[in-house]
């Protein structure tokens, strides 16, 4: 049957995170999307996929965005393209009383603890396909 379908990070991945993807990327994707089903993943919000995705896609055409599906916030919601644009169809957001609450900032963590973040640079990209 083949691959059906490719998923791709956006930050870190596809663009610098919250910047936008360079028009080889976007060529890339529309060329990509010509073949197969393609899956955009974040946690940031779907605004940030509309800036950083969706403006570096305006000339491709309703059968190339036809088959992008965006999932912003880590995919509890998703987004595709439908009668000319991109509507959300899919959302699992917390309610007011189950979001959580800051009371105050979060300690900074010693020097040389580690971030937990990558190093400039370093790359943990997995390209994942459906058959």
């Amino acid at each position: 049957m083949g691959i059906r379908l490719v998923a791709f990070d956006l930050d870190d991945t596809l663009a610098p995170s919250k910047g936008l993807i360079s028009a080889r990327t976007a060529q890339l994707l529309r060329a990509l999307a010509q073949r197969v089903e393609v899956a955009i993943i974040s946690g940031g919000n779907e605004q940030q996929f509309r800036d950083q995705v969706l403006t570096q896609l305006d000339d491709a055409t309703p059968d190339e965005l036809d088959r992008i599906h965006l999932l912003p916030t880590c995919g509890t919601r998703y987004l595709r393209h439908q009668d000319g644009e991109f509507r959300l169809l899919y959302a699992l957001d917390l309610s007011p009383s189950r979001r959580p609450r800051r009371s105050r900032p979060c300690a900074k963590r010693p020097s040389g603890s580690g971030s937990g973040r990558r190093r400039p640079g370093a790359r943990s990209s997995r390209i994942v396909a459906l058959r």
